[in-house]
């Protein structure tokens, strides 16, 4: 998870920078940090995450992570090959 998800997740969950830093034993300070440089966050301080939040919302708010990308990314579908499907029009890129 970077930053910038962990921030969609905990806005979406109505969770506070603070709330989330003291459940992980982090500050409110580091957890800003995190996300305005859109670092890469630990698995460790996800499942910590996890606590906060039953296993449904947090499989809602990642469906709901994975429509915001799709939408700005223009809709596309990146193939295993590394193209894209423009969704709308079905055209390869």
């Amino acid at each position: 998870m970077t930053g910038r998800e962990l921030r969609f997740t905990l806005q979406k969950a109505g969770i506070s920078y603070r709330i989330f830093g003291e459940n992980i034993g982090k500050s409110e300070d580091t957890i800003q940090r995190w996300i305005s440089r859109n670092e890469i966050i630990g698995e460790a301080y996800i499942v910590g995450l996890g606590k906060l939040l039953t296993r449904r919302k947090m499989l809602t708010i990642e469906a709901q992570w994975l429509e915001f990308q799709a939408k700005e990314n223009g809709d596309r579908l990146i193939l295993t090959d590394g193209s894209s499907v423009n969704m709308i029009y079905g055209v390869r890129k």
